[in-house]
């Protein structure tokens, strides 16, 4: 009994979107401040029942740091699909077009007005 090679991809979408959101759903409930998961999605979905202090902590920082590095990973993954498809080569990678140069450039130039993007 062969299966389909659709059915493999698609077994492992879900499998890898499960593990999305439960690797988000950790990154919410551990820390300096350990919540289960329920007083999470709890807090998340607005319940009463929630504590003010899991609120503030939840909400002002642990779920805008999530959603940050969710929309980072997101727009790099993006970025990197469009140069490989674009330049049509699928070892493309920022040297390619010289994006990591200008980087550099940009970092020498930084260091050398004072350094750290801050300014005298």
């Amino acid at each position: 009994m062969s299966s389909s090679p659709l059915y493999h991809r698609v077994s492992a979408l879900i499998f890898l979107l499960l593990a999305l959101v439960a690797a988000m759903l950790a990154n919410l409930c551990l820390g300096e401040v350990n919540y289960s998961p329920m007083a999470a999605l709890e807090t998340l979905c607005g319940s009463t029942a929630a504590v003010a202090e899991g609120n503030a902590i939840l909400m002002q920082i642990r779920l805008p740091r999530l959603l940050t590095a969710a929309l980072v990973g997101l727009a790099l993954s993006l970025s990197g699909y469009l140069l490989q498809k674009l330049s049509r080569n699928y070892l493309a990678d920022p040297y390619l077009t010289g994006v990591s140069s200008g980087a550099a450039v940009a970092v020498a130039a930084d260091e050398a007005r004072g350094g750290a993007g801050g300014g005298p």
